[in-house]
This record gives C-alpha cells, structure tokens and sequence, in this order.
C-alpha cells in the first residue's frame, strides 16, 4: 500500500451557505472522508486528501466515490500523486466511470 496526496474540487455546495456546508461535512465524513481536509478559498470548495491504497486509481475512485455519495459533484483534481498528466487523466476517466456506473447501480 501507498500513501497519495490529491486535491479535489467540489460542486453542487455552496461554501458560502452554511446549512449547505454542515451538510456535506457530516455525509462526506459519514461516507468515510475522514482522511480529508475540507476548505473554501475564493467560494471554490476543496477537500484535500492523503489517503493509503494499492494504486492512484484505487486511491481516486474511492475519494470521488465518497464526494458523490455526500450530494457533491468532482469537478476537477489536482494532481499530487502523479507526474504524468496522461496518467492522471486515464485514472480520473476511469474512476469517474466506475462511480458513475457504481450511482446507477443505486
């Protein structure tokens, strides 16, 4: 297992809207998030992350998996964790994929 470093940036909440805030917190650290920090700069909502897995991908999806299942949307992620910007965007297509499938599953 490996560490990975990443930041994603949030939808669908306002950063502003603190009922909207409170709510995501407390379903994103339902879901698991706790390995995140979550913050707000410029009303661009953040959650950074260092999270262990097997593999980026692994480390990815199940953090884009945990900001969807919270009413969130991932609108973008920085890259931390891979130097290959190729490689990044085929894990990000990839997981967002598999959330995406994982949702109508639900």
């Amino acid at each position: 297992m490996k560490t990975y470093e990443f930041t994603i940036i949030i939808g669908g909440v306002d950063p502003q809207n603190d009922d909207q805030m409170r709510k995501f917190e407390d379903k994103f650290f339902e879901a698991g998030g706790d390995d995140a920090t979550i913050s707000s700069i410029d009303n661009t909502m953040l959650a950074e992350f260092t999270r262990t897995a097997v593999d980026a991908e692994h480390a990815l999806f199940d953090a884009m998996a945990r900001i969807y299942r919270s009413d969130a949307k991932v609108l973008h992620v920085l890259p931390g964790f891979i130097d290959d910007t190729a490689t990044l965007q085929a894990c990000i297509d990839r997981a967002g994929a598999a959330v995406e499938q994982m949702l109508i599953a639900v």
